[in-house]
């Protein structure tokens, strides 16, 4: 495991040299600016068009944060097409093409008061999603999984068969994956990752947990034509690094 991973970040770090030293920059465009906290961007191409989706809110911090989609077909001209809003704190979304469907998945901070006379805090993360089929008019707002747990990213496997289809499931033999970690304030001593699979991006059942180590959160995953998945975590530990996680090949079949 550690060769191999250490044999992947040397072809990385080789390839991004290459790539430093050929790439260039043609173009920088503001596609929305109001003087509001607009950030947390995801990007993907979609039925011929290109959607942006990102937080929309007064701070980094504030407690007011919503969901804007927005879509192109050139990335030069720009056109609002969504906003999501919950009773939360809703941020980090991320988008997820399925077929006739285009997700947008999301972490909502729950809002709670405190005792006293203090401000109004976090208490935990609730994972929710809506789609669309025309690039227009969207679902309601469906919770996901179990609260505390922050669906991070949701990815798309549409290369596997496999898995027992759910009500609602989409018909392209694609599966859903996440990496969902633990969510809720105060962060607890042993944050726990867990590998997540679901037909329909609404009901989830556990694959295996990952890790309780580094507290490990934020992540994205690769998928082999093995079945495996390739999974790199950010780490909350004072390391101020980041972890790689692979699945065993031979239990993907």
């Amino acid at each position: 495991m550690a060769s191999r991973i250490g044999a992947i970040l040397g072809v990385l770090i080789c390839a991004s040299t290459a790539w430093a030293e050929s790439a260039q920059l043609d173009w920088v465009e503001r596609i929305y600016g109001d003087g509001r906290h607009n950030a947390f961007t995801d990007l993907v191409q979609w039925n011929g068009q290109y959607y942006v989706c990102f937080r929309h809110a007064e701070s980094h911090m504030s407690l007011d944060g919503q969901i804007r989609v927005m879509r192109s077909a050139d990335l030069h001209a720009w056109e609002p097409c969504g906003t999501i809003d919950t009773a939360g704190d809703d941020r980090d979304p991320h988008l997820s093409p399925a077929g006739d469907r285009l997700y947008v998945f999301f972490g909502t901070w729950d809002i709670v008061h405190q005792p006293g006379n203090k401000l109004l805090d976090r208490s935990s993360v609730r994972s929710y999603c809506a789609y669309t089929t025309d690039g227009s008019t969207w679902s309601k707002v469906d919770a996901t999984y179990e609260p505390g747990w922050w669906l991070w990213r949701v990815s798309r496997n549409n290369g596997r068969q496999d898995g027992a289809r759910q009500d609602g499931a989409r018909q392209d033999g694609g599966l859903f994956y996440s990496a969902a970690y633990t969510a809720v304030r105060p962060t607890p001593a042993a944050r726990e990752t867990r590998l997540l699979q679901s037909s329909d991006g609404i009901n989830w059942t556990l694959v295996s947990t990952v890790t309780r180590e580094r507290n490990a959160g934020e992540a994205d995953m690769v998928f082999e034509p093995d079945g495996s998945i390739w999974l790199i975590s950010r780490t909350g530990d004072q390391s101020g690094g980041a972890m790689f996680s692979r699945s065993d090949p031979a239990r993907a079949k």
